[in-house]
């Protein structure tokens, strides 16, 4: 268990002079901070960890001197430095940091955003903060190093600071639309889906009988949705990407499961234009895990989970346990985008999780009542969202009608699609 985030993080320079902050000189000396303008501010309203650690740092340039002074907070894209002289926005800087079982420092580079006087004062200076945002780290071994640290500590503050949400199935049809249409709105945005008339994305598998939409509300407010397929007679939608990937998987007393339809809410999409953190997602991310995980593990009997990720987030998978499953291919169904084929073996995942992981997500289980319960399919809703709002039905493999139409005992799918197409 890691006791002290602070006091396994170590900042040095190899074999560099380090000044300290007494001694700082004055980097802007003669100029007094001017206002920074609203599209360079790095908007400071979502939560960070808090974190004074040492750092050191320098103006990018060969002869540039090292300075040493402290963090306020920190996160997985940047950090808020305490300094006793100003840096323009927009300067660039260098740190070398030491993580835990890191061998070498990671060199890493970032830009200020944002400058601002405080009241506070150290000795006969007035202190100064400053925002900056890395660069992208280099070496992926390092980027790990630096996710999993930020991820353990979220999942200490997890469950306690998440209490106020609220995750559960979806319990209406007007629950699930709005579901549907966040997911359209956020895989728009990314280029992962056209645009239709329904503006809502899902897909058939959807509809299955064991099928489950979850929903993370504050209140009212809708925050994010993710979904889960159970493998059936129809496949898994991996199926038409990793067909040889997926069948692998499956053997004698395996049952998998699909996490699909990931979407989260951004209410403030316009004002996070430079935030330092994301940290709220992350945490109403890992809640939507949780609940996932808790019904394909105790109601669907669910052995293992597969997911299709941008390459990109396969750390963050990573620390939840998921393996890479094979190389990332071309999405046709998200318009080309990457997508890498991960797995998580649940029995061997609660067995080699960290204790951070167990605490968040094995620890505390919510009630099987509320996991079990959602919205029932019936052979109206299904006729409704494959046959009237989006025409999906006549795409459907003729295996895949034929299972609904057992499922749903509902013979009349296509003359009812048929019957819409002449009305309309």
């Amino acid at each position: 268990m890691i006791k002290s985030i602070g006091s396994l993080i170590l900042f040095f320079i190899n074999g560099k002079h380090v000044e300290s902050a007494q001694v700082l000189e004055q980097h802007c000396k003669n100029e007094a901070l001017k206002p920074v303008s609203k599209d360079s501010v790095e908007m400071r309203q979502a939560t960070r960890l808090s974190l004074s650690i040492p750092v050191a740092y320098r103006v990018k340039g060969p002869l540039a001197k090292w300075y040493f002074t402290t963090s306020q907070d920190y996160s997985s894209s940047g950090i808020r430095l305490v300094l006793l002289s100003a840096l323009r926005p927009g300067t660039d800087i260098e740190m070398n940091i030491k993580l835990p079982e890191v061998d070498h420092p990671i060199n890493m580079k970032g830009v200020v955003v944002w400058v601002a006087q405080t009241s506070h004062r150290h000795a006969q200076h007035r202190v100064v903060e400053c925002g900056v945002v890395f660069d992208t780290i280099q070496k992926d071994t390092h980027r790990q190093k630096l996710v999993y640290l930020i991820a353990n500590k979220l999942c200490h503050l997890g469950l306690k600071s998440t209490q106020h949400l609220t995750a559960a199935p979806v319990q209406t049809l007007l629950d699930l639309k709005a579901c549907y249409h966040t997911v359209y709105q956020g895989y728009l945005a990314r280029g992962y889906c056209s645009p239709n008339p329904s503006q809502m994305y899902y897909h058939y598998f959807s509809f299955l009988p064991e099928s489950r939409a979850f929903v993370l509300k504050d209140k009212e407010k809708l925050l994010g949705t993710i979904s889960v397929i159970v493998d059936s007679p129809c496949g898994l939608p991996m199926d038409n990407l990793f067909p040889r990937e997926i069948q692998r998987l499956r053997g004698e007393g395996r049952k998998l499961a699909e996490v699909s339809l990931l979407s989260m809410v951004h209410h403030d999409r316009k004002k996070k234009r430079f935030s330092l953190t994301n940290f709220e997602k992350q945490l109403q991310l890992f809640r939507l895990f949780k609940i996932v995980y808790e019904y394909a593990r105790h109601i669907a009997g669910v052995t293992d989970l597969v997911i299709g990720v941008h390459p990109k987030h396969e750390t963050l998978y990573k620390y939840l346990m998921f393996n890479t499953l094979g190389s990332p291919k071309s999405y046709p169904e998200a318009r080309g985008n990457p997508a890498l084929p991960m797995h998580l073996d649940i029995v061997k995942g609660e067995r080699e999780c960290s204790n951070s992981l167990k605490d968040f997500f094995i620890s505390e289980r919510p009630s099987l009542q509320i996991i079990s319960s959602g919205l029932v399919m019936r052979k109206e809703i299904v006729r409704r969202f494959l046959c009237e709002e989006q025409m999906l039905w006549s795409t459907m493999p003729l295996e895949a009608r034929e299972y609904f139409k057992q499922c749903y005992s509902a013979g009349d799918l296509a003359s009812w699609e048929l019957r819409k197409r002449v009305l309309r």
